[in-house]
């Protein structure tokens, strides 16, 4: 699956298959992260995707991408709805660098 983001004001695209598979070969460990230091995209989100969305697969934020917050999420916006929901106040994120992050959407590894 395909997603788009914005970096330095332009449209990118990343693709989360092979950054899946990335962090299986690098074993990046996931990381405890309070949810108000994730910056989310703006926008509604269908409400069937959000109550079958299941919060045991980790989000994936890049640390350092914006300055409003410490955190912006590039993957998982209906799951995180989820545990805001369940009134949870950290969730599990794969956190990549502002490097690694723009390293995948250039070479997509």
């Amino acid at each position: 699956m395909i997603r788009r983001h914005y970096v330095d004001g332009r449209q990118d695209y990343i693709n989360l298959i092979p950054l899946l598979r990335w962090f299986d070969k690098t074993r990046r460990q996931t990381k405890k992260v309070p949810i108000g230091e994730l910056k989310i995209k703006e926008g509604e989100l269908d409400q069937a995707r959000v109550n079958k969305s299941d919060t045991k697969f980790p989000l994936i934020a890049v640390d350092g991408l914006d300055k409003e917050k410490r955190y912006t999420l590039i993957d998982g916006r209906h799951r995180l709805q989820k545990l805001i929901r369940q009134n949870k106040q950290v969730c599990n994120c794969y956190i990549l660098t502002v490097g690694e992050y723009r390293s995948m959407i250039t070479t997509g590894e």
